[in-house]
């Protein structure tokens, strides 16, 4: 037979109550990280046309110009920039994704562990 008190029960709601913690804590960054993925193309884009600009000026072809901006220093200085923004961004959702897991599983833990405990005492 299995044995279920009601420590596992507190134990199995503290947890619970952790993890609703964590998921409100990180909800701003969240928002800001969805914020970061939803608008990384243009992001990039703008970075390319920022540098590809003066060449277009000089009446270069669109490609040429991008090739050259693309082989400028200070391109890849932002571009690094960008990527990790990216990166800390996908983190910062993950993050959320396996919270709202946890969240979840133990949600459905407490809900269960309330019923078998019920058909116990009922």
């Amino acid at each position: 037979m299995i044995e279920h008190d009601h420590t596992q029960s507190l134990e199995i709601a503290s947890h619970l109550r952790n993890a609703t913690q964590k998921l409100h804590d990180i909800a701003r960054d969240v928002g800001a990280a969805r914020t970061v993925v939803k608008f990384s193309t243009t992001r990039r884009d703008n970075l390319i046309a920022k540098y590809s600009e003066p060449f277009l000026k000089e009446g270069q072809s669109a490609a040429k110009a991008e090739l050259q901006a693309r082989v400028k220093a200070d391109f890849h200085t932002e571009l690094e920039t960008l990527i990790k923004l990216d990166e800390t961004a996908e983190i910062t959702i993950a993050t959320n994704d396996a919270l709202e897991k946890v969240y979840d599983a133990n949600r459905s833990l407490l809900s269960y562990s309330k019923t078998f405990r019920g058909d116990l005492q009922g």
